[in-house]
């Protein structure tokens, strides 16, 4: 579960950057802006490392 949740954040932090440089007078970002959409990517970056942290530690106390 630690490394799907460590290759979510890979997916969740490569998917707007990859938009921004592939297309960047495409990229319709809404009220946001580019600065809210990657805000708002970190956030769920940052929720998806603790929980594959989490999680990482879990198993290490299992087999332990």
């Amino acid at each position: 579960m630690a490394y799907t949740l460590f290759a979510a954040v890979l997916e969740q932090d490569a998917v707007p950057l990859f938009a921004l440089i592939v297309w960047p007078a495409r990229a319709s970002w809404g009220e946001a802006g580019v600065n809210g959409v990657l805000a708002i990517n970190l956030m769920f970056v940052a929720r998806f490392l603790v929980c594959g942290c989490l999680f990482r530690r879990a198993s290490r106390q299992v087999s332990q």
